[in-house]
């Protein structure tokens, strides 16, 4: 093939109308312009993602950069894909430099999530040290990272959830200074989202003002465009106290916590505080199945049921989102003194010589007959 025949299926090749290639039609006939390139770089990151600063005043925040980046990161390998960059030799051009010797250059993520007012928020998808596949943008004059957000968030709730419905929570972060985990998220401050119960598995009290919440993991659905819980704290269950007798007419009663049995802490400082102890209000279980009916078993021959001080267990219901009171240990006043023969002794012709007893104590709501 001549010079002349490979310069002509060039310019046929290229020049096609409405293009952005290397020739175009136009009002003044065919333009050539520089050749169009596609940069795709790997980049090692040697410092942090840096979030708009929204704890600033509102006023500034239009001078902020909305989108996340990250400074003097190195490039690993290059790789143009225009056929006519080549080597001396006539091969492709493919090259390749340390992460050490190479240039630092700026980052982008335009990719990030963003709040209403279109500034990037959120847990950062990348550290120092994570490697990531760039375009060169030749619009913006800017290196973009082409990989998706970070979509699994932690949080930490800040009100009450039913269950299956939806409620605010703040998102956590980890503190690179202060080696712990907190809702204090740099550059950003305390990021806010709605997360939902799509699979009525959870629920929880409401969160006094200053303490922790129940802390879990949501994970955000395009289709739904919705932040959804795939896991978190539950109440924990404990054993308490009785402020007050139960009766087979009380539907709920006031407990003493002593001591939790795991899971979500529902007491927090201020919630003591705000109660006057760690108290909570718990649920007379009788007409639920009738599953306690036992307690007030000897009430109609003078018993009693359940008394003031009695230890109970309290389980968190998920679906009532309330506390049920499941098992009581009456306290030392309240148990019932029964003398029982342990052993009898007899001699060589049967007869009974003598007897060793055992007293133990019932519930009060125990009718011996």
């Amino acid at each position: 093939m001549t010079r002349r025949t490979r310069l002509i299926e060039y310019v046929n090749r290229d020049a096609r109308p409405g293009t952005a290639g290397r020739a175009q039609y136009g009002t003044a006939g065919v333009t050539f312009n520089g050749p169009p390139r596609t940069h795709l770089a790997l980049f090692e990151l040697t410092s942090a993602m840096v979030y708009p600063d929204l704890e600033t005043a509102s006023q500034t925040h239009f001078n902020l950069e909305p989108t996340p980046y990250t400074t003097d990161a190195r490039i690993v390998w290059c790789h143009q894909f225009d056929p006519d960059d080549r080597t001396a030799g006539g091969a492709a051009v493919r090259s390749y430099g340390g992460a050490s010797a190479s240039p630092g250059e700026t980052l982008y993520h335009p990719a990030a999530f963003r709040n209403g007012d279109g500034y990037a928020v959120g847990l950062p998808t990348f550290r120092p040290g994570s490697r990531v596949l760039c375009l060169f943008n030749w619009q913006s004059g800017r290196w973009e990272i082409i990989s998706p957000p970070l979509d699994l968030w932690r949080f930490e709730m800040v009100e009450a959830l039913s269950f299956g419905g939806s409620a605010q929570a703040v998102v956590i972060g980890w503190d690179p200074v202060g080696l712990k985990y907190t809702d204090d998220l740099p550059d950003q401050g305390e990021v806010n989202l709605t997360v939902y119960d799509f699979q009525g598995r959870f629920s929880k009290m409401a969160t006094q003002s200053g303490d922790a919440g129940a802390l879990g993991w949501a994970k955000y659905l395009p289709d739904s465009d919705r932040w959804e819980i795939v896991t978190m704290e539950t109440p924990g269950d404990f054993w308490g106290t009785l402020d007050a007798e139960l009766t087979q007419a009380t539907a709920s009663v006031t407990v003493t916590m002593e001591a939790m049995l795991g899971g979500y802490d529902v007491f927090g400082q201020h919630w003591v505080n705000a109660n006057g102890g760690a108290k909570i209000l718990a649920h007379n279980p009788v007409g639920s199945d009738n599953f306690a009916d036992h307690w007030w078993a000897g009430t109609v021959s003078g018993g009693s049921g359940p008394q003031t001080g009695d230890r109970v267990y309290c389980h968190w219901d998920m679906k009532n989102s309330k506390y049920w009171i499941l098992l009581v240990e009456p306290n030392n006043k309240s148990y019932q003194n029964l003398e029982v023969v342990t052993a009898v002794q007899t001699d060589a012709q049967g007869h009974v010589t003598g007897t060793t007893t055992k007293t133990i104590q019932l519930p009060p709501w125990t009718t011996i007959s």
